[in-house]
């Protein structure tokens, strides 16, 4: 092998590795970073089938923690929401007056500008014994 030859073998297989590890960017602009091999993820729908929350508020919880937890996301958009919402195929359709009453509930917080979410810490806890 020449070195034209080793470099373009090393080139193609970052790449590979690059795209191995990110993801395409969300809604909010950020990389969605997954997670390496060999670490233990559950997904949503493993997560929400063990300990199903009650509601709506519930559920966009669960969601919002998901994308900040297992997606990494900091920062999640009701686009974010919806269509990871949709991609779990939780039982009905997503609302936004889910999202308002999580806000009221204290589990999620608008974060900054309209339109950017996070959870709370209460958000946390609730999330945190979901993945119990």
């Amino acid at each position: 092998m020449n070195q034209e030859s080793i470099n373009k073998d090393v080139l193609e297989r970052l790449t590979k590795l690059e795209n191995a590890v990110f993801l395409s960017s969300g809604s909010s602009g950020q990389p969605k970073v997954a997670k390496l091999a060999g670490s233990k993820t559950r997904t949503l729908p493993e997560i929400i089938r063990e300990n199903t929350p009650k509601n709506g508020q519930g559920k966009v919880a669960a969601v919002v923690g998901y994308c900040e937890h297992e997606l990494g996301l900091e920062i999640v958009s009701p686009e974010d929401i919806r269509n990871t919402w949709r991609q779990a195929k939780l039982d009905g359709s997503y609302a936004p007056i889910y999202l308002s009453r999580a806000i009221g509930e204290g589990l999620v917080n608008d974060y900054g500008k309209k339109g950017s979410y996070v959870l709370t810490q209460s958000g946390e806890a609730f999330y945190q014994n979901l993945i119990k």
